[in-house]
C-alpha cells in the first residue's frame, strides 16, 4: 500500500463523520506516512529476527529493529489518536475506530492460538 492510498483511504473513512473540515491536511499526512513507516516495518520485521541472544552471557535481548518498529507504531497510534479525538469530539454520525476493530482481531487470533485443538496432546 502506497502513502497516497492511505491517504486517500483515511479521507474516504473520515468524509462521513463531517469533520474533515476540521482536520488538517497536513495532520492525515502525518498520520499517513507514519502508518507507512510502521506497515514497511513490519513488514521487513516479519522478515528479521525480532530477538537476538548475547553469546557470550547467553542473554536474550529485543532487537534495535524491533524497537525502531515499536516506536513507529507508537507514533502511528498517537497520530492517530489525536485524529480519532477530534472525530469523537464532532462526528456528526457514530462511527467505530478502526484501529479499535484491529485490535480486538489481532487479540482474537491470540486466544484462538491458544485454544487447545480437541483431543491434542
Amino acid at each position: 500500500m502506497t502513502p497516497r492510498e492511505i491517504f486517500e483511504k483515511t479521507v474516504e473513512f473520515l468524509r462521513p463523520c463531517g469533520v474533515l473540515r476540521l482536520i488538517s491536511d497536513e495532520l492525515i499526512a502525518e498520520y499517513t506516512m507514519a502508518k507507512y513507516f510502521l506497515l514497511v516495518a513490519q513488514w521487513e520485521l516479519s522478515e528479521t529476527a525480532i530477538t537476538a541472544k548475547n553469546k557470550e552471557t547467553k542473554e536474550v535481548f529485543v532487537t534495535s529493529f524491533t524497537e525502531a518498529m515499536l516506536k513507529m507504531q507508537k507514533n502511528c497510534a498517537m497520530t492517530w489518536s489525536t485524529i480519532w479525538n477530534i472525530v469523537q469530539k464532532n462526528a456528526e454520525q457514530i462511527i467505530t475506530d478502526p484501529e479499535d476493530d484491529l485490535m480486538l482481531e489481532v487479540i482474537a487470533m491470540r486466544m484462538r492460538a491458544k485454544i487447545p485443538e480437541p483431543g491434542g496432546n
